[in-house]
């Protein structure tokens, strides 16, 4: 049994079995645009690789390194592409990666830098498509991080970070969010809210344990987090210190507790706090980055969250909560 990809020689563990390389599609950037993607002659782009997925090739491994590609990637078919240390751009306006069907897992990687208007987001999913990220960065992309229109969606141990018009939007569909950093998304002109906007058409939707900081909007609407639609579980979040507008949150549809809100706006729910910037001790109260907004052993944060909570690792991995049996602390960060 394997633990992980690394222990294999296809670099690809699945479900604790080594998968043959015959079963894997590899990508390098030194790769060919022709062929069959093999592990001796693998492919140059992402979006070669993916018009090869079948049932018995279903996973896609690319080799570190920033591809640049010259339009948007469009998959429709059930498949995981494994992306650790990869950074997916594109050299012409639009949208990074365009999910239009299928089952879609995306294990890794950094989107970043689209460029353009209207469509410039680093990641869109729609026609009921399902997309897990984990461990995945969507960063910087002029329009949203993530545009999603009808699609179920599952993030986990993601960075949502300075996406100009907001970092993700929903509507349609589900989401299913744990452990994220949704840091410095939106500006004064965002309508809905900066880092996330949920209009879910199921039950089921839920955030937790994951931090919002600096994200933007107009004075009117919510700068971390607007909720419409189908209820959602907001639960052991923190929610600090949105830019351009009072509202930390708004929408009736979530609904909150065991949380940090503030300082702006606390809405009701059980054990909600609006803490001083200084009692959320932040490792750096003036940065905007992941590791900035992680937490010192003095914040208020620490052993706060939901006893009831199902837990087991935070953003970086560490085991939660910390110490085994006492209760989790709030935001994506599990203090050592």
């Amino acid at each position: 049994p394997c633990r992980s990809d690394d222990e294999c020689n296809s670099a690809v563990c699945d479900g604790g079995v080594c998968l043959a390389s015959a079963n894997v599609i590899y990508v390098a950037l030194s790769g060919s645009g022709t062929g069959e993607c093999t592990q001796a002659t693998p492919c140059s782009t992402l979006a070669q690789a993916v018009q090869r997925v079948s049932v018995a090739r279903a996973h896609v491994v690319m080799e570190h390194g920033a591809y640049v590609a010259t339009g948007a990637t469009t998959i429709d078919a059930r498949v995981t592409i494994h992306a650790n240390e990869v950074v997916l751009e594109r050299s012409t306006n639009g949208s990074i990666l365009d999910i239009l069907g299928g089952d879609v897992t995306v294990l890794g990687g950094t989107v970043r830098n689209a460029t353009g208007t209207g469509s410039a987001d680093g990641i869109t999913c729609a026609n009921g498509a399902a997309l897990r990220l984990d461990s995945v960065t969507v960063d910087g992309n002029a329009d949203r991080g993530i545009e999603v229109r009808d699609c179920t969606l599952q993030l986990t141990r993601v960075v949502i970070s300075n996406n100009r018009e907001g970092g993700l939007r929903l509507i349609d569909g589900s989401a299913v969010i744990s452990n994220a950093f949704v840091l410095s998304n939106g500006n004064s002109n965002t309508l809905n809210a900066g880092g996330i906007y949920l209009v879910p058409s199921v039950g089921g939707s839920r955030i937790e344990f994951s931090t919002f900081r600096r994200n933007a909007a107009t004075a009117t609407a919510a700068g971390a987090l607007g909720c419409a639609g189908w209820a959602a579980d907001a639960r052991n979040n923190l929610i600090f210190g949105s830019v351009n507008t009072p509202i930390e949150v708004q929408g009736t549809s979530c609904t909150h507790s065991y949380s940090i809100v503030g300082p702006l706006n606390a809405p009701p729910g059980i054990e909600i706090r609006s803490p001083t910037l200084a009692e959320v001790a932040f490792i750096d109260p003036n940065g905007n980055s992941a590791a900035a907004s992680h937490l010192a052993t003095t914040s208020v944060a620490r052993a706060a969250a939901d006893p009831a909570s199902a837990t087991s690792i935070d953003f970086d991995g560490d085991t939660r909560p910390n110490p085994a049996g006492s209760r989790a602390d709030i935001g994506a960060d599990e203090i050592p």
